[in-house]
Parts: C-alpha cells; sequence; structure tokens
C-alpha cells in the first residue's frame, strides 16, 4: 500500500540535517517532507493553522488547509490548487516503529 512520506524521528542512527526535502512538484505545487525532530524547522509545523502566515525558503506563505492524515492518504499530496503542501509525522509508537499520522498542511504565497 503506497503511504505518504514518513517524515518522522525515529532514531540517532539516521542520518539527516533538520533540513525539509522535495517530496514531488506537481504543476505549480511542491510537496515538501521535514523530520518533526524538537529544533528542527517541522517540529514547529503543527502551529500552523489555517490563516497563519509563515516563511519558507525566504518566501511568505498563508495555511489554507490543516490536515491530520492517514498514512495511506496518498491523495493529498496530489492536490495542485496550493503553492506548497509541506507533510510531517506524528505519534511515534516505538514499539511498532510506526507513525500513526501524517500532518499535512496546504498554504498558498502571501498577498
Amino acid at each position: 500500500t503506497p503511504e505518504l512520506p514518513k517524515a518522522g524521528f525515529t532514531s540517532q542512527v539516521e542520518v539527516m540535517n533538520g533540513e525539509p526535502w522535495i517530496v514531488m512538484v506537481n504543476n505549480d505545487t511542491t510537496v515538501w517532507a521535514a523530520h518533526n525532530q524538537e529544533g528542527w524547522p517541522a517540529a514547529s509545523w503543527w502551529q500552523l493553522w489555517e490563516g497563519v502566515e509563515f516563511e519558507f525558503n525566504d518566501q511568505w506563505y498563508t495555511v489554507t488547509e490543516y490536515v491530520f492524515a492517514e498514512p495511506t492518504d496518498v491523495h493529498l499530496i496530489y492536490n495542485t490548487e496550493p503553492d506548497i503542501i509541506l507533510i510531517t509525522c506524528r505519534g511515534y509508537d516505538p514499539v511498532t516503529n510506526t507513525w500513526a499520522q501524517r500532518l499535512v498542511i496546504y498554504a498558498d504565497l502571501s498577498k
């Protein structure tokens, strides 16, 4: 079953620097994922409620939708209406080494 990118931090052995990465570009919409680790950019994405303006890659965006998604909700990243889509994970279970949800944020360039 296809899943949204796993973008949660799971162990110290993962090699990463905390920077978001491009998952795909779909028409004019760029999909970004990032690990949800304290002190890294995605750690604050849970605060990007609808209507919040934020800076990302030297541009200002306004959140248009904030979605808690199941990992299998892959259709969410194929939306071509927002300018960017941000994805990270929530609800880590160390016993199963899985993430319960994905946080998917749609945003448009601020006017």
